[in-house]
This record gives structure tokens, C-alpha cells and sequence, in this order.
């Protein structure tokens, strides 16, 4: 079987390095990028049967379970290095909080994709955006614990109240972007602010499905970037569980 490059000849986005040029070819965007939210691109993860997640199995929820490949990983950092910020659902840092139960900050590496933001964004800060409707965060986790990225926090006003009582006794604080009138958080509305408010011209979304879904049943992603597992996931054997 014959393999081809799969990309768009007509980008002249700017280059990593020679070697990534070769394996990659060109990445960019478009010269026009939406007035009214920023462009959204993803990077998803799932099984040859289409699925994302051992729901059911402790320790083994998310896409780093399902790819389980370093190559994976990097071309991950590879993504979030060419955006502005990424964004990330609170069920995705629960799923993926590892043995230690404070899961991963976020942060790009190695140093070399590192450089590569700094350079063509002109961002210091590496932001991750995290959304929780509810405000049901553990804020131990190590993204909001970490010198090496700033994160947000996406909410809603109830979901913003709880939070904040939380953080009153930490000394730090983490930057709330508070939305909306209801309990429920709207993703045209947060990208609006992201872009008008914040600056925010591309953002990669980091997952998980179900955030991941909202993006697409709403007409919100412009580019999925999406990797096929070598795993078949099936079926939970408890009837009650959909693995998504």
C-alpha cells in the first residue's frame, strides 16, 4: 500500500525545522481568520471502531490509554505549539488525572516546539483554557499549580461562585472567565469572548468527546487533525456504561 502526505500544498505556514518540514510538510492558516471567534482546530484520538474512552476502567479513561504512543504525544505538542491557546474539557482533566490524581499541566515540549511558539505567536505565556460549566474543579490538579503555563478557567456565574470560594484560601489565583445567565456554558459565546476580549486568534481543542462534540454539532471547528488508534475498544460489558 502506497502512503501520501495528506496536506494542504497552498500553506506556507512557518517552519519548525527542516526535519519536521520533511515528515510534516507545511502547516499554517488561513490569511483570514474569523472576526467574530478565533479559528478552532482539534486533535483527537480514537480506536479502529471509532471510540475514545475505557470509560468505566479507572486509570484508563482518556486518549493517552487509547493511543498509547509517544509519537502521539508529540505530535500533540507539535499542534498546540502553532495556536495562541488551547482549550480543554474539565471531564478530560478528570479522566486524565494518572496515579497521582493531579494528572499533567499541558505544557509544550521539548524546547525546540517551545521556541517555536514564542517565536511566531509572540505569546510568552503558554494559556490553556479549561471549561467547566459546573465549577466542579479540583483546582490540585497540577495545570493550576504549574509556572509553566497560564491557565483560565471557563465557567458560568453559578459555576464561578464555587470556584471562588475555593480559591479564597489558596494564594494562587487563576484567571475565570465568567459567561452567560444559566448553568449552562455556551461555546459560541466563549469563543466570542476569547477572540473579541482576550485576543485569542487560534485555539486547539484538546478534547474530550463530549466538548469535542459540541464544537462540531455547532459548526464551531474549522480543522480536526484526527489519529487512529491501532485498538479495538468495543463494548463495556456493563449494559449501563457507553464507552464514547
Amino acid at each position: 500500500m502506497n502512503l501520501v502526505k495528506a496536506f494542504n500544498v497552498s500553506e506556507t505556514g512557518p517552519s519548525v525545522s527542516d526535519e519536521m518540514d520533511r515528515l510534516y510538510g507545511p502547516f499554517g492558516f488561513p490569511d483570514h481568520i474569523p472576526a467574530d471567534r478565533p479559528y478552532v482546530t482539534s486533535n483527537f484520538v480514537t480506536s479502529m471502531d471509532g471510540r475514545a474512552s475505557f470509560r468505566e476502567l479507572l486509570g484508563q479513561l482518556g486518549g493517552k490509554e487509547v493511543s498509547r504512543s509517544e509519537t502521539d504525544a508529540w505530535l500533540l505538542n507539535f499542534f498546540m505549539a502553532h495556536h495562541d491557546a488551547s482549550i480543554v474539557g474539565a471531564g478530560t482533566l478528570r479522566s486524565e488525572a494518572g496515579s497521582n490524581g493531579v494528572g499533567w499541566d499541558l505544557h509544550i515540549g521539548p524546547a525546540v516546539l517551545e521556541d517555536f511558539r514564542h517565536r511566531t505567536t509572540g505569546i510568552d505565556k503558554q494559556f490553556v483554557i479549561v471549561v467547566s460549566g459546573s465549577g466542579r474543579l479540583d483546582l490540585n490538579y497540577l495545570i493550576f499549580n504549574s509556572d509553566r503555563v497560564e491557565p483560565w478557567i471557563a465557567t458560568t456565574p453559578m459555576g464561578a461562585t464555587l470556584i471562588q470560594e475555593r480559591m479564597a484560601t489558596r494564594a494562587r489565583k487563576t484567571k475565570l472567565i465568567v459567561l452567560g445567565e444559566t448553568a449552562i456554558l455556551d461555546p459560541r459565546e466563549l469563543l466570542r469572548v476569547l477572540r473579541q476580549q482576550h485576543g485569542i486568534r487560534t485555539l486547539h481543542c484538546l478534547g474530550g468527546p463530549t466538548f469535542h462534540g459540541e464544537l462540531l454539532q455547532r459548526a464551531l471547528l474549522d480543522e480536526s487533525f484526527l489519529t487512529i488508534s491501532t485498538q479495538v475498544l468495543g463494548r463495556s460489558m456493563e449494559p449501563a456504561i457507553e464507552r464514547p
